[in-house]
């Protein structure tokens, strides 16, 4: 990635604290997983055969 600011205007160039940094990068990552999860669960809903017990 190329930006040059965080989420908090910050320029990621100047080294920003590493606990912060894996705080921003833990909740990004949890909402990425929650976007994907629910993309997923969506799109098995949609399938005819979801596993529901019809093979």
């Amino acid at each position: 990635m190329t930006r040059t600011t965080s989420f908090h205007g910050r320029p990621y160039s100047s080294t920003p604290d590493p606990a912060v940094s894996a705080t921003l990068r833990a909740d990004g990552d949890r909402t990425v997983a929650r976007i994907v999860g629910a993309e997923q669960r969506r799109s098995l809903d949609e399938m005819p055969n979801s596993g529901k017990g019809s093979v």
